[in-house]
C-alpha cells in the first residue's frame, strides 16, 4: 500500500516529537490562556469543547453567561482550535505508525488502527464548526445544530481515548517485544 510507505516515511522520531511540541504549545493556550478567561466570564462553566456532552439548554447557559466579551472571546477561542485537531491527529497516527510497524512486520489488520485519530480530528472539527454556527447565531440556538455538536463531542472524546489507549497498548507491546530475547 502507497499510503501506508509513505506514512512510514514521515513517521519519523523528530516528526512525532515536533507534532508533540505543537500540540503541548497549542494545549497550552487553549486551556492554560484562554480557557481561564472563559471560565472567570462565565462563572464557572466549562465550555463545551471541554464537556462530555450537553444540551441545548446547557449551552444556553453557558452562552448567556459568558456575556458578549465572553462569546467572542470563544470564538477566538474556535479559530486557534482549528489547528488542534490536525496538530493532535496527525502526532496520534504518526505515533502509531511508528509503534505498528515496531509490533508487527508486514501487512497486518492492526494498521486500521491509525485511522482512529482522522476520524477523531474530523469529529472534532465538525463539533468547532457546529458550535460556531451557535456562536454566530446566539440568542437564536437551533436544538438540532446543538444536539449533532453535542453528538460529535462524545464522539471525537471516545476515538480520542482509543487513540491513547491504542497508543499505550502498542507501546508496552512495542517494549516488551524490544526486551525479548533472541535465541
Amino acid at each position: 500500500m502507497q499510503w501506508s510507505k509513505r506514512l512510514t516515511t514521515i513517521a519519523t522520531v523528530r516528526n512525532v516529537l515536533l507534532g508533540l511540541l505543537l500540540v503541548i504549545v497549542l494545549g497550552v493556550i487553549l486551556m492554560a490562556v484562554i480557557q481561564p478567561q472563559m471560565m472567570a466570564l462565565s462563572g464557572g462553566l466549562p465550555i463545551l469543547d471541554l464537556r462530555l456532552f450537553y444540551t441545548p439548554m446547557d449551552v444556553n447557559q453557558l452562552f448567556a453567561a459568558l456575556g458578549d466579551t465572553g462569546r467572542l472571546l470563544y470564538t477566538y477561542h474556535q479559530v486557534v482550535d482549528s489547528f488542534f485537531p490536525a496538530t493532535y491527529g496527525i502526532t496520534i497516527v504518526l505515533a502509531l505508525v511508528r509503534l505498528v510497524n515496531r509490533v508487527s512486520s508486514g501487512p497486518s489488520r492492526l494498521r486500521v488502527i491509525v485511522f482512529v485519530p482522522i476520524f477523531a480530528a474530523m469529529a472534532d472539527y465538525a463539533e468547532n464548526c457546529l458550535i460556531a454556527t451557535q456562536l454566530a447565531t446566539f440568542p437564536l440556538l437551533s436544538d438540532g445544530i446543538i444536539m449533532t455538536a453535542a453528538i460529535m463531542t462524545v464522539t471525537k472524546w471516545v476515538l480520542i481515548v482509543i487513540s491513547l489507549a491504542a497508543l499505550i497498548v502498542l507501546g508496552l507491546v512495542a517494549m516488551r517485544k524490544g526486551k525479548q530475547v533472541h535465541p
